[in-house]
């Protein structure tokens, strides 16, 4: 696992996600929400979801490469 060794400590846990899910607010900027899919991405983190409610979308990173699919399609992880 990506846990590291021997007992758990209380508090937050070093280990970066495997997967992160961002839902994009009225507020946010897509600019702003692309800086903060590089750097979860940069981290080490392997698929990046943001959401987008406004247009029923969600845009899935994987490294480089992105995908956007839309409420009727089927989201794999």
């Amino acid at each position: 696992g990506r846990l590291p060794e021997g007992q758990i400590a209380d508090g937050l846990i070093p280990v970066v996600p495997d997967l992160v899910l961002e839902v994009k607010s009225p507020t946010d900027t897509w600019l702003d929400l692309f800086a903060k899919v590089i750097e979860y991405i940069r981290c080490g983190v392997l698929v990046v979801v943001v959401l987008d409610p406004a247009k029923s979308t969600a845009s899935v990173y994987r490294g480089d490469e992105q995908t956007v699919l839309r409420a009727d399609e089927t989201l794999e992880l």
